[in-house]
């Protein structure tokens, strides 16, 4: 039996806010060659310096761990995210209204 790493849920586990919150760290951190401890939810995007093409690695990185492509709606909401945690929380909600 393999073991998951760090980043991997078994896929019959929901996808809880701290969940999230670790993947979208680190899809941050990897993006900006940041250390994930320095990303906090509070952190406002553009002071992380994160751009256009920055943001697409995100999403891109997001939707690689979550095994789904962002619909419209998310795109739209996730293109306007000020902070990590608004992130985090479009994702938490999104999640939820997912069957």
């Amino acid at each position: 039996m393999r073991e998951l790493s760090t980043n991997e849920k078994p896929e019959s586990a929901p996808l809880d806010e701290e969940y999230l919150r670790s993947l979208v760290v680190n899809a941050i951190a990897v993006a900006l060659e940041r250390r994930p401890e320095d990303i906090v939810p509070t952190i406002k995007l553009d002071d992380l310096g994160v751009d256009s093409h920055a943001l697409t690695e995100i999403f891109l990185d997001l939707e690689g761990e979550l095994g789904r492509e962002f619909a419209g709606p998310e795109i739209e909401a996730l293109s306007k995210a000020d902070t990590v945690g608004d992130v985090i929380e479009i994702l938490v909600f999104a999640g939820r209204q997912k069957p």
